[in-house]
Order: C-alpha cells, then sequence, then structure tokens
C-alpha cells in the first residue's frame, strides 16, 4: 500500500475558513490527524477571498478544498461560494471541492449553497 493511499488528504491544500478561532484549530488539528499536510486558515470570508486571490512567495499552491462556515461577519460563507464559482477568484481550482458548514441550516441557505454548486453541506443541530 502506497503512502497517498493511506493518507488521502496528504497531497491536498485546504482552506478552513470559520469566525471561531477554536474552531479553527480544531479542524486544523482533525485534518492533520487524517494525514492533511498543507492547511490554511482564514477568520472570514473576506480573509478567506483575499488568501483565495494572491499568488507568489510565501504561497504554497492553489487550494484543492474550502471547508467553511456560513454565518461569519465580513463576508459569510456564500458569499464566497459565489465569489469562487462565478471565476471571481483567480487561484482557485474549477474542480475544487468548496464544502459549506452551519450550525443552524435552513432550507433557503441549503438551496442557494445547491444551486451555487456547494460540493457538500456540513449541520451540527
Amino acid at each position: 500500500m502506497d503512502r497517498a493511499s493511506k493518507e488521502p488528504l496528504s497531497d491536498l491544500h485546504i482552506l478552513v475558513v470559520d469566525d471561531n478561532p477554536t474552531f479553527l484549530e480544531v479542524c486544523e488539528v482533525m485534518l492533520r490527524s487524517l494525514g492533511a499536510k498543507a492547511i490554511a486558515t482564514a477568520n472570514s470570508g473576506a480573509d478567506a477571498y483575499y488568501k483565495l486571490s494572491v499568488t507568489g512567495p510565501g504561497v504554497e499552491r492553489v487550494v484543492d478544498c474550502v471547508l467553511c462556515d456560513y454565518n461569519m461577519a465580513n463576508g459569510n460563507g456564500l458569499q464566497l461560494l459565489q465569489s469562487v464559482r462565478t471565476g471571481q477568484v483567480k487561484y482557485f481550482r474549477p474542480d475544487a471541492s468548496f464544502i459549506l458548514m452551519t450550525a443552524n441550516p435552513s432550507v433557503e441557505v441549503i438551496e442557494t449553497a445547491a444551486g451555487l454548486d456547494a460540493s457538500g453541506f456540513l449541520a451540527n443541530r
């Protein structure tokens, strides 16, 4: 069994977006325990948009997967999803995964996320 099959997340660059620093830390620890090595974090949709839009020294590579909270000040998850799916973010793979997370799901949010081609939706009730 090769290394990639043991650690399927090892080759992915993942961006976790949430305005709760404790949740960001927990997500990063969990992803690392699953074999992820390239993990970036952002504390708002605006911060994530900036991190997805820059390239150059210090930027490892294009993000493969975004795990993003829905309910944040300064740019919510749907706004970020819309930005990446409509091509406003230059350095985002078109086939990259975007998973929207929320503690308070509503039919409207789920339908909007699906309409914007979210790859998945995680709800914690």
